[in-house]
């Protein structure tokens, strides 16, 4: 068996295992080149030869996980986020392409250096690392309370990070904490955003991710409003708050903050959709 046929037997099985992705042969692919660790160019030239049985054992271990609806990101142990590689397992939200915005958007603030960043929720330390591996003069304050998240932050800051850097995870709660570290000059989260209607309807593999890092009430707006309320204690005059949103939510965050009087802006992504709350303070 080619590389080629084995990923069109990936394809084909996991379209019968009624896993719910929009492009099968992309994601039969990409388990096939994160597997072996190719890249597209090694995968060209690699296609048509046979795998050896060892390739094919461990593809066949792979696959068969992705058909209990284990996620790649979890069997393999990492993720590439921004411009590095993130170790991610069982407990740990896994970074997604989405998030990058949120880098772009702390690094695209004005003055760049110096600055004092609070973050809700450090997941794998995704965003924070990816910030200070460009601006390591920042100075990041990152709470996380669920302990296995914690633990793979710690890990890819001691990776990626020189030993001397400004990334600072507090293992505790972000509301009964930041007032010690108070005023930031921003605040910056992926929360929580999934409302409890949308989680039960999520595919298998991303219900598999922690509920801390995904739920959060009927609208799924709980913890974005409780993180509004608390700008007065977390932010300096002139601050700035950097949050995600799910697509769904622009309009009602619009409304709800339309009526306040605050300063804000709902960012779009990519693909046009609404993904980043910008709200100044």
């Amino acid at each position: 068996m080619t590389l080629e046929d084995f990923i069109q037997e990936s394809e084909r099985r996991l379209k019968e295992g009624n896993l719910h992705f929009s492009h099968y042969k992309d994601h039969a692919s990409q388990l096939v080149l994160r597997t072996l660790d190719l890249n597209p160019t090694q995968f060209f030239l690699k296609k048509n030869d046979k795998l050896n049985s060892s390739e094919l054992e461990k593809l066949n271990h792979v696959l068969q996980r992705r058909l209990s609806g284990e996620p790649l990101q979890y069997i393999l142990g990492f993720e590439y986020f921004y411009e590095s590689k993130f170790e991610v397992g069982p407990g740990c939200l896994i970074p997604r392409k989405e998030t990058e915005q949120l880098v772009d958007e702390v690094l695209a603030h004005q003055p760049p250096q110096n600055l004092k960043v609070a973050e809700l929720g450090a997941g794998s330390g995704n965003i924070g690392i990816s910030v200070l591996l460009k601006r390591p003069k920042i100075h990041w304050h990152a709470f996380e309370i669920n302990p296995k998240s914690a633990q793979y932050a710690k890990k890819n800051i001691r990776d990626l990070l020189p030993g001397e850097n400004n990334y600072f995870l507090h293992g505790e709660d972000f509301f009964s904490g930041i007032k010690r570290f108070s005023p930031f000059d921003l605040l910056v989260s992926n929360p929580p955003y999934i409302s409890s209607r949308e989680f039960e309807e999520l595919p298998l593999e991303v219900r598999q991710e922690p509920d801390l890092a995904l739920k959060a009430g009927e609208e799924g707006l709980d913890v974005i409003r409780k993180l509004i309320g608390s700008l007065s204690e977390v932010l300096k005059p002139g601050g700035l708050f950097l949050c995600e949103i799910a697509s769904s939510q622009g309009e009602l965050l619009k409304s709800e903050l339309g009526k306040s009087g605050k300063k804000f802006e709902v960012l779009r992504d990519l693909a046009g959709l609404p993904r980043i709350l910008k709200l100044d303070f």
